[in-house]
């Protein structure tokens, strides 16, 4: 969820963009480059619990999977650094509008209360992170138990072929 808000608030084709330092300061305090700083997987922030969780299950089952996640880790990062800079840090391109319109204004105080509990999810999420994963535990053990009943069905299918297919005379 957080992800895609912060891409179509990034992609916006009327975002203002600051042009200067103070405004660009102004824009790092931003809910919603928080959100994408989370989405990044900062520390302290949901991403990074989830990210860290996903790359120690992959390196548990094979390392080249974990180094091929790490890869798509960086490469995401690296993504949303490029989109974060031209959106909010980069050179200013107002739509063009009306003369008589108002200027078209960055985010309106409905929109910030909407991301502000986003933001404190993604904030408790990091820091807490046990909270949800022994509310979900129940859930994944149910999930392993499918995966373990179905298991000696996969040693017997492998050995079948130990088996003569010809009737001896």
């Amino acid at each position: 969820l957080p992800r895609g808000n912060v891409l179509r608030t990034l992609s916006h084709p009327h975002a203002q963009r600051p042009r200067r330092p103070r405004q660009q300061a102004a824009a790092a305090e931003r809910p919603d480059v928080f959100i994408c700083f989370a989405s990044i997987g900062l520390p302290g922030l949901n991403g990074f619990v989830g990210e860290v969780l996903a790359l120690a299950g992959m390196f548990k089952r094979d390392p080249g999977y974990a180094a091929l996640g790490a890869l798509g880790v960086v490469l995401g990062a690296w993504y949303l650094l490029g989109v974060l800079q031209k959106a909010f840090f980069g050179a200013l391109q107002e739509p063009h509008h009306d003369e008589h319109a108002e200027p078209i204004d960055d985010l309106n105080a409905r929109e910030i209360l909407a991301l502000l509990p986003l933001a404190a999810l993604c904030l408790y999420l990091g820091l807490f992170p046990q909270t949800l994963i022994d509310l979900i535990q129940p859930d994944i053990d149910g999930i392993l138990q499918v995966y373990a009943d179905s298991a000696p069905a996969t040693t017997v299918a492998l050995e079948l072929p130990n088996i003569p297919l010809t009737p001896a005379h």
